[in-house]
């Protein structure tokens, strides 16, 4: 694996001029993960040296998120538990790692999961950054993630919220997973901002987020960019194509008037997904980001549920 692919990424965050320096102090991070990588090739059985590896590329992303002036709680994180069971947990658009927080903590204390939470290229810092990202990028954030995940646990499990869910889908369209959970995964958007974006950015390049409170605004992105919101719904073009190849068990959780996405997302995912296990819990209320809305206790113990049943 091509771990340097990531330096790529830190142009399209704005840091143009400084890509040298930050090619430099990511390197020997790099090499960390290729040593640790070596180790678990000659030993796989070694639980310390599987564990390394995933330590060798947290410590990894967590330096790219410093580098890009990403505070640390909306840094990517790693919950150590087992090796048996992981999962990867990644976060909607404009959000961060914050929100899968709680799921992440509960499925460690209730299952002794490792959890892995990235941070999707563009997301987490100065709001500006999100314009540079495109679809293809937050696709880049989650697969080597992924991929350390599969060489240090037996199973691994992936998951999402908006966004992250159809992220997470997409990875199991061409890997082998144990289970999946998507938290309102979109395929249609209710805001018609999402048809015109890709005009709208020249003449109307940020969307404000009214809707967060003060304490929000930490976790998420308030100056939202039209462009980036081109490049969701360009994505979302995208998603539905070889929903077929996903087999794995799947957990849909849906809010039946979500004022973001189109509830009937979750029965075209469902109905598009060849997975004989898979199962859409429908849920009271509008809330699109279920896992900090007012049912999320449901929500984290059906989940917990479905994780004990697959």
């Amino acid at each position: 694996m091509r771990w340097h692919l990531f330096f790529v990424v830190v142009l399209l965050a704005g840091c143009t001029g400084s890509a040298p320096l930050v090619m430099q102090n990511l390197e020997g991070y790099a090499d960390a993960i290729h040593d640790a990588e070596r180790s678990v090739r000659v030993d796989p059985s070694n639980i310390d040296h599987r564990m390394q590896l995933l330590r060798a590329y947290y410590a990894y992303d967590t330096e790219f998120a410093k580098l890009r002036n990403v505070p640390e709680y909306n840094q990517p994180f790693l919950i150590q538990g087992g090796v048996e069971r992981c999962a990867l947990l990644i976060h909607g658009f404009s959000a961060s790692p914050h929100e899968v927080l709680d799921l992440a903590l509960t499925m460690h204390r209730e299952l002794n999961l490792t959890v892995y939470a990235p941070l999707l290229a563009g997301h987490g810092g100065d709001d500006r950054d999100l314009r540079y990202a495109r679809w293809e990028d937050w696709n880049a954030s989650v697969q080597p993630a992924f991929s350390v995940l599969k060489k240090s646990c037996d199973e691994v499990v992936v998951g999402g919220v908006s966004l992250g869910a159809d992220l997470a889908l997409d990875i199991a369209k061409q890997n082998e997973v144990d289970a999946i959970i998507a938290v309102s995964p979109p395929v249609v958007l209710r805001s018609r901002l999402s048809d015109y974006a890709f005009v709208l950015k020249y003449v109307r390049p940020i969307q404000r987020n009214d809707k967060l409170t003060e304490e929000q605004k930490r976790y998420y992105t308030y100056n939202r960019s039209v462009a980036a919101i081109a490049e969701l719904d360009e994505y979302l073009n995208y998603f539905p194509q070889d929903l077929d190849a996903v087999s794995a068990p799947l957990f849909i959780i849906q809010s039946k008037n979500d004022t973001t996405i189109d509830p009937l997302s979750a029965s075209m995912v469902l109905n598009r997904v060849q997975s004989p296990d898979k199962d859409v819990l429908w849920m009271e209320g509008e809330s699109h980001v279920i896992l900090n809305g007012p049912a999320r206790q449901q929500a984290i113990e059906a989940i917990i549920q479905f994780l004990r049943e697959h």
